[in-house]
């Protein structure tokens, strides 16, 4: 009976984001809304850190709160609740407030489903959905966000090296009172964990993290003065310390910390992450 619960709860999740993700809603003119100054997926998928585009400074914390409903296992699948909360402040330089205050601050929270799927014993795919809501708070304005997708982690152990090859393929829809955006997302990563080791209380091991992501329907971050920035594509280089023996963070396990720096076409970020986001 638990197991029909939990399968219900996580067909609900993803039946719900679809019906957001793919329901028609027509765009209309942004006007004064500030909200749709934030990139409410990126924002949300970033992770910690900072990022520009334009002449807007985005400052972001992101809490990856998540719970294990049940471990994945050869004979079953795995489920996970991941209820991660964002908190951001845009920072806009004089010259292209327009009218617009100099910092915007906003609270995005997502709650979903991720099902862990073993493929065979190194291959792990992990569909997901999830939605969410923000709020930005100069405009008292809201948006909300659907997600659906899935990751896919393949683990090569070439000892005394470890090397993981990721996926992941999503679509998402943001809308506020006076826009829609819709986006989709390829990425393609490569994560190696290297022999040397330095001790900071315990063992950790030396990383580097090469991802490719590709954006269809564009990542799109509109300006003050109405201008829109598109991003086609971007690359993130990281450098991390992944721990022997993983902690629990806000219910998830972290077993690393990466420094990462991510560039595109009109986008510049420095990123602070704890896991290989496949």
């Amino acid at each position: 009976m638990a197991h029909y619960s939990l399968s219900v709860t996580a067909f609900r999740v993803f039946a719900i984001a679809c019906a957001l993700v793919c329901s028609p809603v027509l765009a209309v003119d942004p006007a004064r809304d500030n909200a749709v100054l934030f990139n409410w997926y990126y924002g949300a998928a970033f992770g910690s850190g900072a990022y520009r585009v334009g002449e807007i400074n985005t400052f972001v914390i992101r809490a990856p709160v998540s719970f294990r409903l049940r471990e994945a296992t050869p004979q079953q699948w795995g489920v996970r609740l991941i209820a991660p909360i964002t908190a951001g402040v845009a920072d806009i330089e004089p010259d292209d407030r327009d009218g617009i205050p100099d910092t915007l601050t906003a609270l995005a929270a997502n709650v979903g489903a991720e099902l862990e799927i073993p493929m065979s014993e190194r291959w792990m795919l992990r569909p997901l959905a999830t939605l969410g809501s923000g709020q930005e708070f100069a405009s008292n304005k809201r948006a909300a966000v659907g997600v659906i997708g899935a990751k896919s982690l393949y683990r090569l152990p070439l000892e005394p090296i470890t090397l993981d090859f990721g996926s992941s393929l999503v679509v998402a829809r943001a809308r506020t009172d006076e826009l829609r955006e819709d986006m989709g997302e390829l990425a393609l990563g490569l994560d190696w964990m290297t022999s040397m080791q330095v001790n900071l209380g315990q063992p950790a091991s030396i990383g580097l993290t090469a991802i490719q992501y590709w954006y269809f329907r564009k990542l799109k971050f509109l300006l003050p003065n109405s201008e829109e920035v598109a991003v086609r594509a971007e690359s993130e280089i990281a450098v991390s310390l992944r721990f022997h023996k993983p902690h629990i963070l806000f219910g998830t396990e972290v077993d690393r910390v990466s420094l990462g720096l991510r560039a595109g076409n009109g986008l510049r970020g420095i990123s602070l992450t704890t896991s290989f986001p496949f």
